[in-house]
């Protein structure tokens, strides 16, 4: 399983009509999505925007069913890109993110995963979102605007946040789950 399938899974349960992409590089997901109306954007290839995600957001007046979070993978760009995804969402649509469970501490390289779990770990706290992250694909994580059902307590900022702190507890911080569970929590009418 991957984040292709995941993202098409829920295209289809939800039937979503307009997709929005972070960080497109190669188009190897993009190209492979089946929605009506698809927008790409990255600052150095694949997509449908060649610009930055700051860019995109300030001048983008549409709004997403869904929207993938794929661009840079530092935690504070992870946290702002999911923030302005948040307010061009529709009703009832879904954010997925990848790269949020990396496997060692050198995944946390900006050229495999970044720190992308540290936001999605502080989304986990809100009680107003929930989420959770696919075990697969070095973790897909998904969130919809919905009452928190395994809401978490964070203590400490992103920032301050370690490898180490995930490794000790990784399967609540990130409520780490298996395809069949992700399919599941999909499917759940919002």
């Amino acid at each position: 399983m991957n984040r292709t399938q995941t993202i098409n899974f829920a295209i289809k349960t939800h039937n979503y009509k307009t997709y929005l992409e972070l960080g497109c590089q190669f188009n190897t997901n993009f190209n492979n999505i089946n929605c009506e109306a698809k927008v790409g954007v990255d600052s150095e290839q694949g997509g449908t925007h060649r610009m930055t995600t700051d860019e995109f957001f300030l001048q983008n007046t549409q709004k997403f069913d869904i929207v993938f979070i794929d661009a840079f993978h530092h935690h504070t760009q992870v946290m702002k890109d999911f923030q302005n995804s948040l307010a061009v969402l529709n009703p009832g649509g879904m954010i997925i993110f990848h790269d949020c469970n990396p496997h060692t501490e050198r995944y946390e390289l900006q050229d495999a995963c970044g720190t992308a779990w540290r936001a999605m770990v502080h989304i986990r706290s809100y009680p107003e979102l929930d989420a959770i992250v696919g075990e697969y694909d070095y973790g897909v994580g998904l969130v919809r605007v919905a009452k928190n059902t395994d809401q978490i307590s964070v203590t400490k900022s992103m920032d301050e946040l370690s490898y180490k702190d995930l490794e000790s507890n990784r399967k609540k911080l990130l409520r780490l789950s298996s395809w069949n569970d992700v399919c599941s929590w999909i499917q759940i009418k919002m």
